[in-house]
């Protein structure tokens, strides 16, 4: 019990976060307002230092009376905010009477009292709460119990009316310290696990730098309850949560080397007091004096070195007095009572234990009472006077039963508090009762022991030889797998590089098929001609599908594709779909449907690539997979959307073949389907749904499925992007169907591969009537044409021998011009080619093969033009053909005639001929319901429409063929009254001049 007394060295930490050097909380809140900051800016500012420094004596004064002057000069009456006026009145007593609390309890108690009055008049129940906090500070300070327990419950009443949870961390662990001057550690624990539960929930920095110090504090209740393998514990997370913070440790080395004195280890201790003396610079805390004076002074005298006990004894009684704080100075002046007994230095040690001990008795310290009362006996028992000796061993004897009655009450509180404290305690005594058999054996069976000892020392050879060996295998396993490691990135690199250049090699051929297959198409063929291009127009597409999936997987897996943020259209997006797929959904007879919600925001920020991309590839299964039915695309705006952010819900539902619910989770791997036999009956490779999901989750989302086998299945997601203004979108340029221009251009065309200009020519001349095309084979060549003529437009490819496209563009755009529009040319799909020439100074791209159309289209766009169709009329002053009120599409007339004019209007005349009879036998057909002479002549029909321009009515006449596929219905009679209606406002006569 002798340790008892020096413990209120190492007491709770008085302010909540602990931190004596450099701290950037504080620095934070110091720092000067902006000029010209108002009065309120300035008291708030005040105000958050002060709270944050609470109980600091160097710094705390000093705000105090600037927020004092402050209030006297600029606030009282002249805010305008009552409210605001008094927290401030009441707020200066209490900051004042905290400077003062360990200097001059009495003045702060005072002072206290007065912000007390000022909360309570004003109805400030979260002031009220922290002035009871100070008043049971101040009753600690002064030793006095009963005054503690009168304002403890009040302030924990009141405590739930402090709503910052930094103020309310405050209240709690002052309240644990003033708990722990009183013995109350059950209360005081619970206070500080508050704290640390305040400290998870909201971990601000200034919370954070509180959580070393209430660390140390639980360490340091568990020290007074004698259980040292806890206190050494917490004081443990204290450093590493002191280190985190980079804070000041000293206090908490300080309470570590107590658990290592307690132990007996005095040199260790002694070791880290030491450590605490070098590095000690600036003002120190009462702790901290303690521990490098007194402190190490009990270690010397334990040690038996009393020449430097018995100094370091002096200069502690010299630096805490037992003015400044009882407990602290009572101690001093016992350890130099000790050192003197113990140098024979009877009469001084003596007078400064008679001191020591009346200062215990007065301050309430029974600990300090044993203690000196057990010193004062052994000084007179020396001296022979043996009725004092009796006389103080009496009082020791008196006082320790006060001690093993409280220590008893103490643990039984805290046995409450933490109920595994007893089942801890017997399990260490089940250790010992073990040991002490385990010994008694060993003396049985000596022998016995000593073949099990030289047993136990083969064996750890034997596993120390087996640790080296696994050492030296586990090294060479970890070359294995660092060589392996190596072997996959440059494997990485590689197939990066070889889907490039493949991506090259394979779209280049590519383009040159796809491209002469269109041509071809839209020339004059028969009927077996066309079927077979057709089929090499679908293969090729096909091949051009499976090509972008397998890249967009690669690119995916790399983590290489990031989302733009552009605006753009929703519902536009989903429209583009919905066209691409229409002809595919019409060949199959589906009703391919798009639903855009009322609420859906016309314009917003992503990536309209990548959501068409997505939607493309649901919708396109959805097709694909179904047979008879629909397919529907919605868009649906939800309503739980953040302030400008629009959360869309996108679906696709289709009456396909539905998928089984064991195969609805793999049916997002990649090369997978839902079953062996699918992929036969509706080809695909198992791409587009993973590609689709990755795309999705690279927002932050994912897809949904429900399906039920033969019914139908339904895919969606939730996006939440931000939303913009419609103004952002960019200017959509709608050319006629027929992408058909008459307006006079000059092109410059640069590829190095002949067959690409070729066709890129062939395109520009089906859709561009006027178009003068210049070739170039290279960058350079494209730079000596520009010096010497001004285009309308360049088409640059990428890859070209000499000078590429990026080469040249940047060229152009630095020394020529700023202002052409550039499109790229690629057969690279590599976001790092394309994003390359785009920084480069490109306005589009293209990517080979591509379309005729998609070419038209991107010009019109770049160039905004505006399409127009070939029309059948006659003008005022020039003959020619003539059309009615209706407006005809004569481009595959035109090309099929190689422009002759008097062709033309011999087919148009043979057409104005034959379509009235095929216009009766639908009529006789309706009268007799007859669906079989109807498919018969909607068949016949529909490519006499098409050769004549008549696309509408073509697809009107497609329908009817359908219709009349299945039983009477009375649509079809109602579809042919309209198939005639548009057909005679569109009756044609052939004039000449």
């Amino acid at each position: 019990m002798k340790w008892l007394v020096i413990l209120c060295l190492f007491g709770l930490l008085p302010r909540f976060p602990a931190a004596q050097n450099p701290d950037p909380v504080l620095d934070s809140l110091k720092r000067p307002l902006p000029a010209g900051a108002g009065v309120r800016a300035q008291a708030e500012r005040l105000e958050s230092i002060l709270y944050y420094t609470l109980d600091d004596q160097y710094d705390l004064p000093v705000y105090s009376r600037q927020l004092d002057s402050l209030f006297h000069c600029c606030i009282r009456g002249k805010t305008g905010d009552i409210k605001f006026e008094r927290r401030v009145e009441g707020e200066i007593p209490m900051f004042r009477g905290t400077s003062l609390l360990y200097k001059d309890p009495e003045n702060a108690k005072s002072l206290f009292e007065s912000a007390l009055g000022k909360f309570s008049a004003y109805g400030d129940s979260a002031g009220l709460a922290m002035a009871y906090m100070y008043l049971g500070s101040v009753a600690s300070a002064m030793g006095d119990s009963l005054a503690f327990a009168a304002v403890y419950p009040k302030a924990m009443a009141l405590s739930g009316h402090v709503k910052d949870p930094y103020l309310l961390a405050t209240l709690y662990n002052n309240l644990g310290v003033s708990c722990f001057d009183f013995g109350r550690f059950a209360e005081s624990a619970a206070l500080g696990f508050r704290v640390l539960d305040l400290i998870d929930q909201h971990p601000t920095p200034a919370m954070l730098e509180g959580k070393a110090g209430v660390l140390t504090n639980i360490g340091a209740i568990y020290t007074r309850l004698g259980d040292n393998q806890n206190a050494r514990a917490f004081a443990q997370k204290a450093l590493v949560a002191a280190e985190i913070r980079h804070q000041d440790m000293t206090e908490i080395r300080a309470q570590l080397a107590w658990t290592l004195f307690v132990d007996k280890e005095y040199s260790k201790a002694l070791e880290i007091y030491e450590t605490i003396q070098k590095t000690l610079n600036g003002p120190q805390s009462l702790n901290t004096l303690a521990a490098t004076t007194y402190a190490m002074a009990l270690c010397y005298r334990k040690l038996g070195n009393l020449q430097k006990a018995l100094p370091l004894a002096r200069k502690g009684v010299e630096v805490l007095t037992i003015g400044s704080h009882a407990s602290f100075g009572s101690a001093a002046l016992l350890e130099l009572a000790n050192c003197e007994f113990e140098a024979n230095i009877k009469d001084q040690a003596l007078r400064h234990a008679l001191l020591a001990c009346q200062t215990f008795a007065k301050a309430k310290n029974n600990g300090g009472v044993v203690e000196s009362s057990e010193l004062l006996a052994a000084i007179y028992k020396s001296k022979g006077n043996y009725r004092k000796a009796l006389e103080y061993s009496e009082l020791r004897y008196k006082y320790q039963q006060q001690i093993e009655r409280q220590q008893s009450t103490r643990q039984l509180a805290f046995g409450e508090f933490t109920r595994d404290a007893a089942a801890e305690k017997a399990r260490r005594d089940a250790e010992v009762q073990a040991q002490l058999i385990q010994q008694r054996n060993i003396r049985y069976a000596l022998f016995a022991c000593l073949a099990v000892l030289a047993l136990l020392a083969l064996l750890l050879y034997s596993r120390y030889s087996f640790k080296q060996r696994s050492a030296e295998q586990l090294e060479a396993k970890n070359r294995e797998v660092e060589a392996a490691r190596a072997r996959a990135e440059q494997s990485e690199a590689f197939k990066s590089r070889f889907l490039a250049n493949m991506s090259h090699e394979i779209r280049t051929p590519l383009h040159g098929i796809a491209g002469f297959t269109g041509l071809l198409l839209d020339t004059s063929l028969s009927e077996k001609q066309r079927r077979w291009l057709s089929s090499i127009q679908h293969s090729t597409d096909r091949l051009g599908e499976v090509v972008n999936d397998i890249l967009d997987l690669s690119k995916l897996e790399a983590g290489e594709i990031k989302l733009r943020q552009v605006p753009f259209s929703p519902a536009r997006v989903a429209a583009d779909v919905r066209e691409a797929l229409a002809l595919r959904a019409e060949n199959k007879g589906i009703d391919l449907m798009m639903n855009v919600g009322e609420n859906v925001p016309e314009a917003l920020l992503g990536d309209p690539t990548r959501l068409y991309q997505i939607l493309m590839n649901l919708a396109g299964n959805a097709v694909k997979f179904t047979e008879t039915g629909f397919v529907q695309l919605s868009i649906t705006a939800l309503p739980a959307s953040a302030n400008g952010y629009c959360s869309l819900l996108f679906s696709v539902k289709d009456s396909g073949i539905g998928i089984p619910a064991d195969k609805q989770s793999t049916v997002f791997e990649s090369f997978r389907q839902a079953s062996d036999d699918t992929t036969a009956r509706f080809g695909g490779t198992g791409l587009g749904l993973s590609i689709a999901r990755e795309l999705v989750q690279l927002y932050g989302s994912d897809i949904q499925v429900e399906s039920v086998p033969d019914e139908g299945s339904a895919f969606s997601f939730t996006l939440i992007l931000p939303q913009t203004d419609a103004r952002y979108l960019d200017v959509e340029v709608k050319p006629a169907d027929a992408l058909h221009f008459n307006q006079p251009l000059k092109i410059l065309l640069a590829d190095d591969n002949p067959l690409n200009r070729e066709i890129a020519a062939e395109a520009l001349h089906r859709h561009f009537d006027q178009a003068e095309i210049t070739e170039a084979a290279n960058g350079r060549e494209v730079l000596e044409y520009m010096k010497r003529q001004i285009y309308d437009l360049v088409l640059m490819d990428i890859q070209m021998p000499e000078m590429s496209g990026v080469e040249a563009t940047r060229f152009i755009r630095e020394n020529i011009s700023a202002g052409i529009p550039i499109i790229a040319l690629t057969a690279s799909a590599m976001p790092e080619e394309i994003e390359n020439a785009l920084s480069a100074g490109m306005n589009r791209h293209l990517i080979k093969p591509f379309k005729p159309q998609e070419l038209a289209h991107t010009i019109a766009e770049m160039l905004t033009l505006q399409g127009n169709r070939a029309t059948l009329r006659t003008d005022a002053d020039s003959g020619g053909l003539k059309g009615g009120p209706g407006l005809i599409d004569l481009s595959f007339l035109r090309d099929f005639c190689d422009g002759d004019e008097a062709q033309m209007r011999h087919f148009i005349q043979i057409f104005l001929d034959q379509y009235p009879l095929e216009i009766n036998h639908l009529d006789k057909a309706i009268q007799e319901k007859d669906v079989e002479t109807i498919f018969q002549v909607a068949h016949r029909f529909r490519p006499q429409l098409e050769f004549v321009g008549l696309k509408e009515e073509a697809t009107l006449v497609a329908e009817i063929g359908r219709q009349a596929k299945g039983v009477w219905d009375h649509q079809i009679e109602s579809d042919i009254r309209n198939l005639k209606a548009r057909l005679h406002n569109k009756s044609f006569t052939l004039e000449t001049k």
